[in-house]
């Protein structure tokens, strides 16, 4: 997760924003998810985030400039694993709702392929 320290100032970032996660500092979020495995059709999953960015209203907050609440969920389904590798097709949405402003709502998804060696 994000942080600033001391020393390191920046913590982990890229091009300003927090790398790998969602959130920056002063957030909290929770996680929830249900999977399932289908013999012969690979396994289904269901992925639920609710959290709270920027809880102090600090300017220096890099996901948002305000507090806000952030929801997400996603749906997919990985392959099981063939000898060229495995598939895992998604779609989900995002919804951020700043203090004072209106929702931000979008979609996404993603295809992923996995080889093992």
């Amino acid at each position: 997760m994000p942080y600033d320290h001391s020393v390191c100032r920046t913590g982990y970032r890229f091009h300003g924003m927090p790398i790998g996660y969602p959130t920056d500092n002063d957030s909290r979020l929770g996680t929830a998810g249900w999977l399932t495995m289908v013999p012969g059709l690979g396994t289904i999953f269901v992925l639920s985030r609710y959290g709270q960015t920027n809880r102090s209203g600090s300017a220096h907050n890099t996901v948002s400039s305000v507090p806000e609440h952030y929801r997400e969920l996603r749906v997919g389904w990985q392959t099981p694993a063939y000898r060229w590798g495995r598939l895992e097709p998604a779609v989900g949405a995002t919804q951020r709702i700043p203090d004072g402003a209106p929702a931000r709502s979008h979609g996404l998804g993603w295809l992923e392929w996995r080889e093992t060696f």
